[in-house]
Formats: C-alpha cells, sequence, structure tokens
C-alpha cells in the first residue's frame, strides 16, 4: 500500500473488494441507473421532449451560478481533503440518478395516494375540477378537498420519495467508503453535494415546463426563485441535514447515538422539505405579490430582484432550524477534528528526516482553529497542503485503527501516508 494510488487507498476495507460486496453494489446499481433511465426517458420522451434544448441549457446555466456552493463545500472540506472523483461521483448521484429515480417513484406513489384519497371520499375530483375552472366553493369540504390535492404530493410525498433517494447515496458513500468517511463534516459535504445536483438537474426541469406553458423561459426569474443563495439552499441543506446523521453516527462510539442519528436527520430533512413546499411556497407567494412581482415585469430588473427577495425570505424562515443546526455541526465537528488530529499526531513527533511531524509543526497543529487551516512554513503552496492533508489523514487512520483495534504499527494506510509525507520533504528545497 506504501505509495499506492488513491483509488487504493479510498476502496481500503471496502466491500467493493469482495465479491459479495461488488455483486451487491453491482445490483443495487444496475436498478437504480434503470429507475433513473426510466425517468429521464419519461421526461425527454413526454411533453418535455418539445422543450429539451431549454431542460439542458437551464442545467448549464444553473451549473455556473451555483460554482459558489461548490467552492464553499470544497473550503469546508480543507482539512481532510476527499478525493475529487468522490466529491464529483457524489454530485453527479444527485444531478443523473436521484433525479430521475425520484421523477419514477414520485408518479408512482403520487398516483397511489390521489387514488386513495378519492376512494376514500376525502377529495372529489368533480369538486376540484370546477374549483379550478373558477366556481365559488359552496362547502367547506371543497376547500379543504382542493387544498389536499393541491399539497398532497409536493408534501406528503416528494419530501420523502426525494430525501430517500438522496440519501441513499451517502448511505452508500459510508459503507462503501469506510476509509475515507470519518465524521459529520463529511456527511455534511457529500450529502451536500448529493442536493446540489439534484438542484441543478431539477432547475432544467422546472425551467422547461416553464418555457412550454409561458412559450419563452423566464430564466433568471426562475434562477433565483429556485437558487436564491447560488445553490446554499434547498436540497443542499436537507440532504447535507441527512448526511450529518450519518456522519454522526460514524463519528460517535455510543450505540443510542448511532441507532437514533440517521432516522432523526433524515426525519429532520423530510420535514425541512415540505416545510419548503408548504410554507415556503405561501410565503414567496405573498411577498412577490407585495413587491409587485407580475407577468408584466417577469423578465426585467426589478422583477427579478422582487423574486429573488422573495424567495430569500422564503428560504430563510422555513429554513432558518436546519441551517442553525448544520452551522452549529461544522463548528463542532471541526473542533473534534483538531482535537483528533492534536491526539493521534503527537506520538508522531520526531526530528529526522522521515519524522511525520517536526517539533515546530506540531505547535502549529496545537494552535490550529475551527476557522482556519494551519500553515506549514518553510512549505508553501502545493506542498505545503500537500503535507498537512497528509498528516490530517494519518492521524483520521490512526484513530479509525484505535476505535476498530488495529495495529497502527502494521496498517499499509498509516504506512503509505508516512511515506508521503516523508517523500514531500524529500522533493527539494521547502520554498519550491
Amino acid at each position: 500500500m506504501a505509495g499506492g494510488g488513491i483509488g487504493a487507498r479510498v476502496l481500503y476495507g471496502s466491500p467493493l473488494r469482495t465479491r459479495r460486496g461488488g455483486r451487491l453494489f453491482t445490483l443495487a446499481m444496475f436498478l437504480l441507473l434503470t429507475l433513473a433511465l426510466l425517468g429521464h426517458l419519461s421526461l425527454l420522451l413526454g411533453d418535455i421532449g418539445s422543450a429539451a434544448p431549454v431542460f439542458f441549457a437551464g442545467i448549464g446555466v444553473c451549473a455556473v451560478w451555483c460554482v459558489p456552493a461548490v467552492l464553499v463545500l470544497w473550503r469546508l472540506d480543507r482539512r481532510e481533503r476527499e478525493s475529487p472523483w468522490l466529491l464529483a461521483g457524489s454530485l453527479l448521484w444527485g444531478a443523473v440518478i436521484a433525479t430521475g429515480t425520484a421523477g419514477v417513484l414520485n408518479s408512482l406513489a403520487g398516483a397511489g395516494l390521489m387514488l386513495y384519497l378519492v376512494s376514500s371520499g376525502l377529495i372529489d375530483t368533480q369538486d376540484v375540477r370546477r374549483l379550478r375552472e373558477g366556481a365559488e366553493p359552496e362547502s367547506l369540504r371543497e376547500v379543504l378537498g382542493l387544498l389536499l390535492s393541491a399539497l398532497a404530493v409536493p408534501v406528503l410525498v416528494a419530501p420523502l420519495v426525494e430525501e430517500s433517494v438522496k440519501g441513499l447515496a451517502v448511505l452508500f458513500l459510508l459503507w462503501l467508503l469506510r476509509a475515507e468517511f470519518d465524521d459529520v463534516r463529511d456527511g455534511i459535504v457529500y450529502g451536500a453535494l448529493v442536493g446540489l445536483g439534484f438542484s441543478i438537474t431539477e432547475y432544467g426541469l422546472y425551467l422547461a415546463r416553464q418555457a412550454m406553458e409561458s412559450g419563452a423561459p423566464l430564466t433568471f426569474d426562475l434562477l433565483v426563485l429556485r437558487q436564491p443563495f447560488f445553490g446554499l439552499n434547498n436540497h443542499l441543506l436537507w440532504t447535507a441535514l441527512t448526511g450529518a446523521g450519518l456522519g454522526l453516527a460514524r463519528q460517535t462510539a455510543r450505540l443510542p447515538v448511532r441507532l437514533l442519528a440517521p432516522p432523526a436527520f433524515f426525519a429532520l430533512a423530510v420535514t425541512g422539505h415540505a416545510l419548503q413546499n408548504s410554507l415556503g411556497v405561501l410565503i414567496a407567494g405573498v411577498l412577490s405579490d407585495a413587491l409587485g412581482y407580475s407577468p408584466q415585469t417577469a423578465g426585467t430588473l426589478p422583477g427579478v430582484l422582487a423574486a429573488w427577495l422573495s424567495s430569500a425570505v422564503a428560504n430563510l424562515v422555513p429554513q432558518a432550524v436546519p441551517i442553525g443546526l448544520l452551522i452549529g455541526m461544522l463548528i463542532a465537528s471541526a473542533r473534534w477534528e483538531i482535537g483528533v488530529i492534536r491526539q493521534y499526531l503527537v506520538d508522531e513527533v520526531g526530528g529526522g528526516p522521515r519524522a511525520a511531524v517536526t517539533p515546530q509543526e506540531y505547535v502549529l497543529v496545537s494552535a490550529d482553529r475551527p476557522f482556519r487551516t494551519r500553515r506549514l512554513p518553510p512549505y508553501h503552496g502545493q506542498r505545503e497542503r500537500a503535507i498537512v492533508n497528509a498528516q490530517n489523514e494519518l492521524a483520521f487512520r490512526k484513530w479509525h485503527l484505535d476505535r476498530e483495534g488495529g495495529d497502527a504499527g502494521l496498517d499499509p494506510l498509516v504506512v503509505a501516508w508516512r511515506q508521503d509525507i516523508a517523500d514531500l520533504r524529500a522533493a527539494g528545497p521547502p520554498g519550491l
């Protein structure tokens, strides 16, 4: 393993390296990709097929718009870098597999729920049709039936289905990449990327539908409505919550927390999603009317600004608790990570050329803080970042071994990270 490639380290101890684990993964991916393919084909071969160019253009526009979110997540991952391929894979899972699978499951579950509501008498389709055509309601039951028909899928079905298919990606990463998935921060970053990918494709879908309804896509109006904070909202937040729960289960040794954290945080994600699809939509509608947004102002600068302000408030109010919770967990996770690094690097301190940590460097390790990454003079640039990352990876690997009863003196990953640090030091004068 010493000097081995990043792929070998990422998959160290992974079920993918076993015959049974490989078969299970292949079967699961085949089923998910089949569902995703059916979902996307149903979109592109159905009504939306005529607006396919708008759909793909919307994906491109939203991807560029959400670059700040990617940069924020890359910054959050600075203390122990994950493989860029894993991060890109998480984004693509959300953009391709999760959206296509959710499209199929949303349709099936929504149809089943509506069939149940109609058969049970909770909704009268004739009453709903009449009210939607502008008739006056004759009873409170008719009003409630109309509301239930409008909210059943976006509030009761979509949050559960979509958070499930997105959360499955983070669960897969936890299962497959045991040597890489360490703590709450990893769960938040992986989950946020899955959610961001979902948001990007979903925007393309909404833009195509809006173009078919109005005849012309309102690109920026819809962009600020769906992504008022450059991607740092909605699906990114909700799947980050699911990831935080899985990361907390990975990080802690307490059995009750390991059992309860994943379902509890998943429930928070589903609840936040449902609130956004109900209370958030209501707030956005009221504010946009109050700010003068109308078909006449749509596409103009005042109209876009009104849409952005109404969407920003409509995101902040229902999502205040998830946002605050994630910020608090990121701060706590940073402190925990610093503690692990200090604890497991202290016995790596030495004065020789092959020491993983010098005494001067450990002083900097001890002085590290949550909102910064330690420097490592006299090194700088890429080599400085590579040494710091290798030292941190070494510390987290030793933490894993300590929990699992392994021997750091014999572990191939520990040997590999120590060798990396020695090779980086020997690569020439520190200033180069």
